[in-house]
């Protein structure tokens, strides 16, 4: 779906964004920076564990699959130790796969990453560990901009077309800046490219505490406050900084428009089965709330998803995802209230 109409695009039926970390890290191009002597490769290297081992990461569920990490500073020696110490208590996952040399971006390095995606076509996670040691020289009269640009898209093009996150790990200017992705080194063109971009600073070095601050075209803008255990060096998320995160979630969302619009539609008929199209319809004719999506049958199904597990907890909701294959009807929500009266013949509810 290259060219369409925007009527062909809000009828569309288009597939999830999937990600590799829940709400945290999405398929696509991702950014990962930090100071020098931060820990990124620890980072790195604890995500490829998690997500080829099937093992939460920054307290966050992963999709498991298949791995492979450029490890381009690191040693065979100093890779096997740092597994040794980050992963005694379980076992070494299948699956993960490892490089410690490649190719110059424009010099090769696509086709390899291509001929590893075709022999290990479950990989969903590529880690380049750094990007500085692939980059290529500017064309001559090419600005840093333009160079930067057409390097950085090559890698976001192959993220694209196989569905993966690429994710490479960057550098951070010594400079401060009022706003600290304006920190990443090199142009604006690095960051225009990123789909996600994650950047990891410390108040002091000597400081316990890693501040994460995350931003993307598929996700909100994030903030944690990270520790490191000093015996694993697997990384936490400050307990305190994350209640108060998840206690000002719950309080927006028992006053979500949306979900108070689905329990009070439940409440009467029990249950609801539609379209997303059916939905916003159905919202804009029966709803006394303002319901943002309604007009728009994406971003309802996008809204949708986001708030499953929310609507069960909450609101004692069970929402069962639409199949990829929606057929001429399009693809159908279903809607329970759990413990509900449900009639063997369904009640129509106008739109």
């Amino acid at each position: 779906m290259e060219k369409f109409t925007i009527i062909d695009l809000m009828d569309t039926e288009l597939p999830e964004v999937h990600f590799v970390v829940k709400e945290v890290l999405p398929m696509g191009l991702c950014i990962l920076a930090s100071q020098p002597k931060l820990g990124k490769s620890w980072f790195a290297l604890e995500l490829c564990l998690a997500v080829s081992g099937g093992h939460n990461f920054l307290n966050r569920a992963t999709q498991t699959s298949q791995v492979l990490y450029l490890a381009l500073e690191d040693s065979a020696n100093r890779l096997q130790s740092r597994v040794k110490t980050m992963w005694a208590d379980r076992q070494h996952p299948f699956g993960f796969n490892v490089w410690l040399k490649a190719l110059p971006i424009m010099g090769g390095l696509i086709p390899e990453l291509e001929k590893h995606i075709q022999s290990h076509p479950d990989t969903k996670l590529v880690v380049l560990d750094t990007l500085q040691k692939v980059r290529g020289e500017a064309k001559r009269g090419e600005g840093i901009y333009g160079f930067d640009y057409r390097e950085i898209g090559y890698l976001k093009e192959f993220a694209d077309k196989h569905k993966l996150c690429l994710l490479l790990v960057h550098h951070l200017r010594k400079m401060k800046d009022d706003d600290i992705f304006n920190m990443l080194s090199g142009s604006n063109g690095i960051l225009g490219c990123a789909d996600t971009t994650i950047i990891l600073t410390k108040d002091k070095r000597t400081d316990s505490q890693i501040h994460m601050n995350l931003t993307g075209r598929d996700t909100s803008y994030q903030e944690y406050v990270l520790t490191r255990d000093p015996k694993t060096m697997r990384l936490n998320v400050d307990n305190e900084t994350l209640a108060k995160d998840v206690v000002s979630d719950i309080d927006n969302f028992l006053a979500d428009p949306l979900a108070n619009f689905l329990f009070e539609l439940l409440q009467e008929f029990g249950q609801w089965k539609g379209t997303a199209s059916e939905l916003c319809r159905l919202c804009c004719v029966r709803s006394g709330y303002h319901v943002q999506e309604s007009s728009n049958p994406l971003a309802m199904s996008k809204r949708l998803n986001n708030i499953a597990e929310q609507l069960d907890q909450f609101f004692n909701i069970e929402y069962i995802k639409p199949s990829s294959a929606g057929g001429k009807a399009g693809r159908v929500h279903t809607f329970r209230l759990r413990n509900a009266v449900i009639p063997e013949q369904p009640c129509l509810i106008p739109i």
